[in-house]
């Protein structure tokens, strides 16, 4: 845990820690700071990271209800909210315990063809 690379979260939380510890006292604030990290970790793990090395194409796709949208990522779809659901849908997310995976039946289902495209 100690030698996994810290994301964004993670850094963010070694910064807090020094003033839990001070607030805290030394074992205390490091307890705390270990304990959060792993939170941290855990989530990270299933999330998709992405490097660009031009900035993405974004584009929205509307239902044709109107209360439906998906994102394109570089003409991909990559994620879209579905009204019957009430719910999010990414190919960004690895395991179903922050977000849920991708449905690509819900997907289709939802803008009318596979082939779907902004």
């Amino acid at each position: 845990m100690t030698l996994a690379p810290m994301g964004t979260l993670q850094e963010q939380a070694v910064k807090r820690s020094y003033a839990t510890r001070k607030k805290h006292g030394f074992f205390r604030g490091w307890i705390g700071y270990f304990a959060y990290r792993r939170l941290i970790i855990s989530g990270e793990a299933d999330i998709r990271m992405m490097a660009f090395t031009h900035p993405p194409e974004l584009k929205l796709l509307w239902a044709d209800s109107g209360h439906s949208v998906a994102l394109f990522l570089d003409g991909q779809p990559w994620a879209f909210v579905d009204e019957d659901k009430n719910h999010g849908y990414s190919k960004g997310i690895l395991r179903p315990t922050i977000g849920n995976t991708w449905d690509q039946m819900l997907f289709e289902k939802t803008f009318n063809a596979g082939g779907a495209s902004p």
